[in-house]
């Protein structure tokens, strides 16, 4: 009997020990179904961007029929392009015609994106650092001596950048003693506008990836842009806005990198560019 008891007692902690390791088993394959969420060394993950292209759980759509804005304009009055500045604040004048600052956008994207109540604003980017949303025509800003470029354009109440001609321009000055050569404001440029900061997608699930381009077009060009999603590539082949989708909360780093017709980064000021925003999810749901 106690042979017997014996080795039903070992028979008891043996088939403990599978169901532990079955278990071990259960929560390790949950985690490499969490893992394979991000692309892996090697993968060839990309394609040529098309409507509706997606890459695993992250999609990203090209946003077509975008109403104009004609006649919409934008100058910068002071400082003038390659003006020699002291340190200290800087005041930036502006002449928007054809455009009404802080106020709503009328013409609608089929795509609930988040929207400044404030309304219309200007985007201005300095050296394509994250912009400043302004809502009047000036704004002043302390300044380190350096050299530095500013793209400013006008955009919409959600966002997104009016990219005709006359509703951007792009200028440059220094602050305070530089001894550098100016850039050379013909060459192609790439700048990041959207996305920024942080989103709540259970309010707005689609995000914006908005960029502006200076002095060139993808299609007549070949280039193209490379963005990485949180990991993901995309190419782009086609300067419009585009809606991201599938982002899961957290933290996720955007990179946008301008590439010639063989595929080498562009020799450009801040190409590459990358952005860090944050998702999070309130319990409202559409």
């Amino acid at each position: 009997m106690k042979v017997k008891s014996t080795l039903f007692a070992l028979a008891l902690i043996f088939f403990a020990s599978c169901a532990d390791n079955e278990r071990q088993n259960d929560i390790e394959v949950e985690d490499d179904v969490i893992t394979t969420e991000q692309p892996e060394e090697g993968d060839d993950k990309n394609a040529t961007l098309e409507e509706g292209k997606q890459k695993s759980n992250i999609e990203l759509i090209a946003v077509k029929d975008v109403t104009e804005m004609t006649g919409a304009s934008l100058k910068t009055k002071s400082p003038q392009s390659g003006a020699k500045l002291p340190s200290g604040n800087l005041t930036v004048n502006y002449n928007v015609d054809g455009f009404t600052l802080g106020t709503q956008t009328t013409a609608r994207l089929d795509y609930n994106v988040a929207e400044s109540e404030k309304g219309q604003h200007i985007h201005a980017i300095l050296n394509n650092e994250p912009y400043m949303a302004h809502y009047e025509p000036q704004f002043s800003k302390e300044l380190a001596p350096g050299q530095y470029l500013l793209l400013s354009f006008l955009s919409r109440s959600y966002h997104l950048s009016l990219k005709n001609q006359e509703a951007a321009e792009l200028i440059q000055f220094t602050v305070g003693e530089v001894d550098r050569q100016p850039y050379d404001l013909t060459q192609p440029f790439l700048f990041y506008s959207r996305p920024k900061g942080s989103y709540d997608i259970g309010k707005n699930p689609d995000i914006l990836l908005d960029f502006y381009l200076m002095n060139f077009d993808l299609r007549e060009t070949g280039y193209t842009i490379d963005a990485k999603i949180a990991g993901y590539p995309f190419t782009i082949d086609t300067w419009q806005p585009y809606i991201i989708r599938g982002l899961k909360e957290g933290l996720h780093a955007i990179t946008l990198t301008l590439m010639d017709e063989n595929g080498d980064i562009v020799d450009s000021p801040f190409n590459p560019v990358t952005r860090n925003i944050e998702v999070t999810k309130s319990t409202s749901e559409f």
